[in-house]
């Protein structure tokens, strides 16, 4: 468990050893630096008149997804994320975003559905799938799945790599229905689960396996 000094994240997305948290009361983007005592806050970037719900970093750039404005911004990983270029989303309330280096995968709250992205300057929108979740925040994507999070069911999906991203299992988060905070994103990063919720200034850090798998 990480103390952070702001208590509605709403992106994590992980840049090499660095992790990225978006929160989207602050309007600003935050810098952590995992060291021995804690989280370390190493930069802010505020962009000022934004509802961010959710973000990604690939490739040296970084991309922002702004729930008022129902777009996705693309954005260089400058001292100040100067904006290249932004395509409205393809769903009413974008909530969660993930690169994988050759694709952008969002996931919408509004529509309970993930898409997937050229990384053209449109986004152009490639692929259209339904999740059993039905209020996304968040989405991860390996060698072999992709994972989606529901705020709702506080659960964590995963999905076959397949035309329909057909779910394989869902699983619960350890001690996730204590307090009435709802999910607000998630991130994978060596063999561990990383989860935020909305209205707690707390970071979670769990192991893979402490994931419960549910009928």
């Amino acid at each position: 468990s990480y103390g952070v000094p702001f208590a509605n994240p709403t992106g994590l997305a992980w840049d090499g050893q660095r992790l990225w948290a978006t929160d989207w009361l602050t309007e600003t983007v935050y810098r952590l630096d995992v060291e021995e005592r804690g989280l370390k806050v190493t930069r802010e970037v505020e962009i000022p008149k934004s509802h961010l719900t959710g973000m990604a970093v690939a490739n040296g750039e970084v991309f922002i997804a702004d729930g008022w404005k129902k777009v996705i911004q693309r954005r260089k990983l400058d001292e100040s994320f100067t904006l290249i270029s932004e395509a409205p989303s393809p769903g009413a309330s974008p909530s969660g975003l993930f690169c994988d280096g050759q694709y952008l995968w969002s996931c919408d709250a509004a529509s309970g559905r993930i898409f997937q992205h050229a990384l053209d300057p449109n986004l152009t929108v490639v692929g259209s799938f339904p999740s059993p979740g039905k209020a996304l925040v968040g989405l991860f994507k390996d060698e072999h799945y992709l994972w989606s999070a529901d705020a709702d069911s506080r659960r964590i999906y995963q999905h076959r790599l397949d035309a329909t991203l057909s779910v394989l299992a869902q699983y619960e988060i350890p001690g996730i229905n204590e307090g009435g905070e709802p999910l607000s994103a998630v991130a994978f990063h060596d063999g561990f689960w990383w989860t935020a919720r909305d209205g707690k200034p707390i970071l979670l850090r769990l192991s893979k396996r402490s994931l419960r798998r549910l009928p």
